[in-house]
């Protein structure tokens, strides 16, 4: 039975999903599109999804799924144009360890959800052990980050601190280097290709690293057509894959 009514209390508790502070207190994101859905089944903890009729995704035996009409379903979406069935998920902890060995991604400060995501992809995309999100920076779980991740943040461990200083205290201990990449600073990324045992630093594109104190070492990616700097997730990327990208056959 398809539901029609804006009012439905499962319906409202996951449209709540969409405020920050709701997913912090009940511990639950939203997943929405076909791709991202896909992902979390296969993936994360899955509650329940809400779907229309016409685009209703395969789930496993016993996954309530609620159908609704496209109106309703549209109430579980922030994006422009909704992109099909969403499903509410359970967020991993935040506070959990972060892997003792293989590069980490830090994000401090990176305030776009859509820079966010697309570096959590690339990231998982690239074998690196983990996102460590600090400071002020957007909710990896908060829905534009989801989708701009396709659902990698299932993927691959992403872990919330405080601040950077603590975090790169905890990522030293356990041996790694912790490296910041900023426009024109330090050695080309290249440099450090094939290295185990990495902590990148990435900042804001408007702010950089916050506390720009902490890393060991700095590194930058050559840019010699004259421009000043990339975007976040432009330079994030080429930076993975200098350290971590596979090398061409032969």
């Amino acid at each position: 039975m398809e539901v029609t009514s804006a009012r439905n209390p499962r319906l409202r508790a996951a449209a709540a999903l969409l405020r920050g502070r709701e997913r912090r207190a009940r511990g639950l994101h939203l997943a929405e599109g076909p791709g991202p859905v896909a992902e979390a089944v296969a993936h994360a903890d899955v509650v329940e999804v809400f779907a229309t009729a016409a685009r209703r995704p395969e789930v496993p035996d016993g996954l309530p799924v609620l159908v609704v009409t496209d109106a309703l379903l549209a109430r579980l979406s922030d994006a422009v144009t909704p992109s099909g069935p969403v499903a509410v998920v359970r967020t991993p902890d935040p506070n959990g360890s972060v892997p003792d060995t293989g590069t980490v991604v830090v994000l401090d400060g990176v305030a776009d959800p859509g820079n966010v995501g697309t570096l959590v992809r690339t990231a998982a995309a690239l074998g690196a052990a983990a996102v460590v999100v600090t400071g002020p920076a957007a909710d990896p779980y908060g829905p534009k980050a989801v989708r701009s991740s396709a659902g990698a943040c299932y993927r691959i461990p992403i872990r919330r601190r405080e601040d950077l200083a603590g975090a790169a205290a905890e990522l030293r201990a356990a041996g790694r280097e912790v490296v910041g990449l900023a426009a024109g600073r330090g050695r080309p990324i290249a440099t450090l290709a094939g290295r185990e045992g990495v902590a990148l630093v990435l900042g804001s594109e408007a702010h950089g690293v916050l506390d720009p104190g902490v890393p060991e070492a700095w590194v930058h990616v050559p840019m010699p057509g004259g421009i000043e700097s990339l975007n976040v997730a432009a330079a994030g990327a080429i930076a993975l894959h200098s350290l971590l990208g596979a090398t061409a056959p032969e």
